[in-house]
């Protein structure tokens, strides 16, 4: 009964339970617990909460909308079907319906609700944030881990790169699409990198096909021995089923290429929460395997702007400038014999260039408009909030758009100089 209930609560205040475990394990009394948390509630049908909401008094549902919903177990014809023969009223029935809302949504939807969000991400190295940050959340997050927390292989940098695997995407038997040549290359990327590299942090292979993650677990079993996989708690799994996982490195099977079958690109395009999850699983480094040039080239937009993105951050030992623009510059102060350090290393940071003279510290950055301005034509949050970062840390911050280097570079180089100068 209740009193008995009161009583174990009064030794066990807090407990932690799944939604469906609640109706076995918890007494039905209304308002039991003062309060109800709902984790990963994106994930979370309106039904499976029911219980516990009859159990509280109030109720916190935590979630993220940029990530995947839960996989509803009928549709909404069938659902609107079930309401009819319960004679509910048709009219708002979108807000109840849960084969198409998730208890995150439905509590978005009430008229009294307040909302927070939690800005601060301690998963995910800062170059991976700030790809977050860009196509997802808007500059929201911020970064909470340190360069020194993750495992890297000897050769990488934190952040997100692209191995271009060219090859060809075939229909499986079962439905959905493989691509041998990424499995492969996968593989032999894991074997590499604990072989060659030994490594011995976690590593997750992720890929929207369920085809192409059972291609890509035997390849697994016949090539990576059983001790490997286990030194790298190996996960293979679709991005739906990772969700909520984590690895150091991620490397990610997107399968897409020439001749796909239609059906298949229209899966990659429905929801592009899937690629929000793959690299968000990432730790320390994700790795993206396939056609670069097709996907960049592709008309769905989210996937477009992953090839454009990742790749960009360079490994150790390539070259020091990114860009022509960054060449030009670097010629145009050796011209007048300033002394400068490329890709110069700030906790998560590269800058462009660092200048040093006496006891000021110059982060000089060159700027396109492609990667550097957002839609409404204003620089975007990310570089704000590295230049208060960076100024933060007692650096002065020049920035100069390409084509002002374009105009008048003498000039520019006249206002590095009066920033060395401290005036």
């Amino acid at each position: 009964d209740r009193d008995d209930a009161q009583s174990i609560l009064a030794c066990y205040p807090v407990w932690i339970t799944p939604t469906l475990s609640a109706p076995k394990r918890i007494p039905l009394h209304p308002g039991l617990f003062d309060i109800v948390i709902f984790d990963e509630a994106s994930q979370c049908d309106i039904g499976s909460s029911l219980p516990l909401l009859a159990r509280a008094k109030r109720a916190v549902v935590v979630g993220d909308p940029m990530q995947l919903s839960f996989i509803p177990g009928l549709n909404l014809r069938q659902e609107n079907a079930l309401m009819d023969a319960a004679g509910l009223p048709r009219q708002g029935r979108e807000k109840l319906a849960q084969s198409i809302n998730s208890l995150f949504r439905f509590a978005d939807m009430r008229p009294i609700r307040r909302h927070a969000f939690l800005a601060d991400q301690f998963r995910s190295a800062g170059p991976i944030v700030d790809y977050l940050n860009d196509a997802f959340y808007r500059g929201r997050l911020q970064i909470r881990r340190k360069p020194e927390d993750f495992a890297l292989p000897g050769d990488y940098r934190p952040g997100l790169d692209w191995q271009d695997v060219q090859g060809v995407p075939e229909a499986a038997p079962e439905g959905g699409a493989v691509n041998e040549v990424e499995a492969q290359a996968i593989i032999a990327h894991v074997a590499a990198l604990a072989e060659k590299e030994g490594f011995d942090g976690s590593v997750g292979i992720l890929s929207p096909f369920n085809a192409q993650i059972a291609l890509l677990r035997r390849l697994a079993a016949a090539r990576l021995p059983e001790d490997v996989q286990k030194r790298l708690d190996l996960k293979i799994a679709t991005i739906d089923r990772f969700q909520g996982g984590q690895a150091d490195i991620i490397l990610f099977s997107l399968v897409a290429g020439p001749r796909m079958a239609r059906q298949t690109m229209n899966f990659l395009a429905r929801d592009r929460r899937r690629i929000n999850v793959a690299i968000s699983r990432a730790r320390a480094l994700c790795i993206v395997f396939g056609d670069q040039a097709f996907a960049r080239e592709s008309k769905i937009s989210h996937i477009a702007y992953l090839a454009e993105r990742a790749g960009r951050v360079p490994r150790r030992d390539q070259a020091q400038f990114e860009s022509l623009w960054e060449r030009r510059m670097a010629a145009a102060l050796e011209r007048r014999g300033l002394t400068y350090e490329a890709q110069y290393p700030v906790g998560w940071r590269r800058l462009d260039f660092a200048l040093f003279r006496d006891a000021v510290k110059l982060d000089l950055e060159v700027d396109g408009r492609a990667y550097h301005m957002d839609a409404d034509g204003n620089r975007k949050i990310r570089d704000i909030q590295r230049d208060r970062e960076m100024i933060a840390r007692g650096w002065k911050v020049r920035r100069f758009w390409v084509h002002e280097l374009d105009y008048d570079m003498e000039a520019c180089l006249d206002i590095i100089e009066r920033d060395l100068a401290g005036t």
